[in-house]
């Protein structure tokens, strides 16, 4: 670190070789000190016979500070003497200085030995006058490399300015995403100070505070994966534009390639942080992202020091690359969903795409694929909902004929769940187009197929898993609570081995995070919706499972059997509300 008020140590810059020096090189030498090159370090012009320059004077040792195979031992007379320098082709000249691992000291000498070994055996040179010596030291060590150096000056300081306005952009985006969990927080402890407290009857402790309905929360979690997506759409972008900076400097300046790679990749984490969030609330944000733009800073930081020519802070050591693993037959079909989708997603952005039949039926049968994963901020993107929803946005501007279509399609649909998701979308489809026959034709479509289903079934509730209760709440809609009760009640009775089948179709998967262990997805029954018999249900529990004891949902559950902990939850809930 330069101290205020100190100059930043410049780097050494040898003089260039004398012009005497200059003529000695060509007079010692015919061609490129690449072995395997013929090319001569002059050119004829055959129609004029004039001598045209085909060649450099390179320095074996770099005479500037940071260049390729510098040598701080080595002073200024023997940087610049003929024992430093050979003579190559303009591109052999070029790719040494590229890839000086790849051409060290000692194979430039060895080649340089060759060069004058061949001049002395053949007699064959260039003597130079001193006007072609002073063009050749002009291409040598004139504008070209002045000018190089000028560029990487205007290249670092690019770089610079573009990390420190990628942080800036990270810090601002990142107050969208915090509004939305405080908003979420403010909300969850609004509503638990508003409900009354209760204590355990066995034990005499203080329960924990409800949770708010499922409706609002899934509304916080879609509100705050929207924020999260702009906010890393908007770093993206700007880290695309450094990264554009540290290829310019990479190919003016390879000795500080390590360096550019070092802010790409810190670069990257800061895209990967803006787009995250810790956990649900009350969880507030970590400090993952200050990490990584403190990471950018250093990389920053140390990249201008090694183009200054001061002690620079070297890069971290790469990780070792992963082992390569093949995809799972399960892994591809999640690849191609989460593709679909992301091609899908242009039908959501433009309103006035036409009807494309082939990316629909794609989307409802892929919508199968997903069927079973569990409605958490974790899939909240690409899950059944989201994928049909995306299926509906494609079918928009289907004409009412094809539309219509669709509709029937859809009501033949299996299972139930996948069929009721996809009418439900059509249906705000056509009322978003004003097609309200449409509309009423997919209403009822949904109407029809929820009082058709046979609830008494347990491979009803099976295979339908945990939509059943998102269904039951919907034909409590189209009817009644009261209707869905008596008739679930008379259902209870008569078939006491549905009763596993209801709680797994009560239940509600829950995504739990901490910052000890990370996140993970229970099972649970949160509430007791009012189309639910409660009583016939806790009566069924007490009769099939008699040690079952009430439990708390929102308690990190002890019992590792999912139907006795969800049976529990209803013992608890029911218990609350009685």
């Amino acid at each position: 670190m330069v101290e205020r008020g100190q100059d930043a140590r410049k780097p050494v810059v040898h003089r260039p070789p004398t012009l005497a020096t200059v003529k000695q090189l060509y007079a010692t030498a015919f061609r490129c000190a690449e072995p395997e090159c013929s090319r001569p370090l002059f050119k004829l012009n055959n129609e004029t016979g004039e001598q045209i320059l085909n060649s450099t004077v390179a320095h074996i040792h770099a005479r500037s500070e940071g260049g390729p195979r510098w040598n701080a031992e080595m002073s200024e007379a023997e940087n610049r003497s003929a024992g430093n320098l050979v003579l190559l082709c303009f591109e052999h000249s070029s790719e040494v200085d590229r890839l000086p691992d790849k051409y060290p000291a000692e194979r430039l000498r060895e080649w340089k030995a060759k060069q004058v070994a061949e001049h002395v055996r053949l007699q064959k040179q260039w003597p130079l006058t001193d006007g072609e010596a002073q063009d050749v030291a002009t291409a040598s060590f004139g504008p070209q490399e002045y000018g190089m150096a000028f560029a990487v000056a205007n290249q670092v300081t690019a770089a610079a300015r573009a990390a420190g306005l990628l942080a800036e952009v990270a810090r601002r985006q990142r107050q969208g995403p915090a509004e939305v969990a405080l908003a979420w927080r403010q909300m969850r402890t609004d509503l638990q100070s508003r409900l009354p407290r209760a204590w355990d009857a066995a034990t005499g402790e203080l329960l924990p505070p409800g949770e708010p309905p499922m409706v609002q929360t899934r509304q916080f979690e879609a509100a705050l994966v929207q924020a999260l997506t702009v906010a890393q759409r908007e770093v993206d972008e700007q880290a695309s534009l450094l990264v554009g900076e540290l290829r310019a400097v990479q190919a003016v300046r390879t000795a500080l390639s390590q360096w550019c790679d070092w802010m790409v990749a810190a670069a990257r984490v800061v895209v990967n942080a803006s787009g995250r969030w810790p956990g649900l609330p009350p969880e507030e944000d970590d400090c993952v992202l200050s990490d990584a733009l403190a990471e950018l800073d250093r990389a920053s930081t140390a990249l201008s020091a090694a183009w200054r020519g001061d002690p620079a802070e070297r890069p971290p050591e790469p990780a070792p690359a992963p082992p390569q693993q093949t995809e799972s037959e399960g892994e591809q079909r999640a690849r191609a969903h989460l593709e679909l989708l992301e091609n899908a997603r242009r039908w959501k952005r433009v309103k006035t795409l036409p009807f494309d039949a082939s990316i629909y039926d794609a989307l409802v049968a892929s919508a199968q694929f997903v069927i079973d994963l569990p409605s958490v901020i974790s899939h909240i993107t690409h899950d059944m909902p989201a994928t049909l929803g995306l299926a509906a946005d494609v079918a928009r501007n289907a004409d009412d004929e094809m539309f219509a279509a669709l509709i029937e399609q859809a009501a033949r649909a299996q299972p139930l769940a996948l069929a009721a998701h996809l009418l439900r979308q059509l249906m705000f489809a056509a009322r978003e187009s004003e097609r309200s026959e449409l509309e009423a034709a997919a209403h009822a479509a949904v109407e029809n197929l929820l009082n058709e289903a046979y609830w008494a079934d347990p491979a009803v509730w099976k295979v339908n898993g945990h939509h059943m209760s998102t269904l039951l709440g919907w034909k409590a809609q189209l009817g009644s609570a009261e209707r869905v009760r008596t008739l679930l009640a008379r259902h209870l009775t008569e078939r006491p081995d549905l009763l596993e089948a209801v709680l797994y179709g009560l239940s509600t998967h829950v995504e739990r995070w901490s910052a000890s262990t990370g996140g993970s997805v229970i099972v649970a029954i949160p509430a007791i919706p009012d189309w639910l018999p409660a009583q016939e249900l806790a009566a069924q529990i007490r009769d099939q499972l008699p040690d079952t004891i009430p439990l708390d949902p929102d308690e990190d559950g002890y019992i590792d059997d999912d139907v006795r902990r969800l049976a529990s939850h209803v013992l608890y809930l029911n218990g609350r509300t009685n």
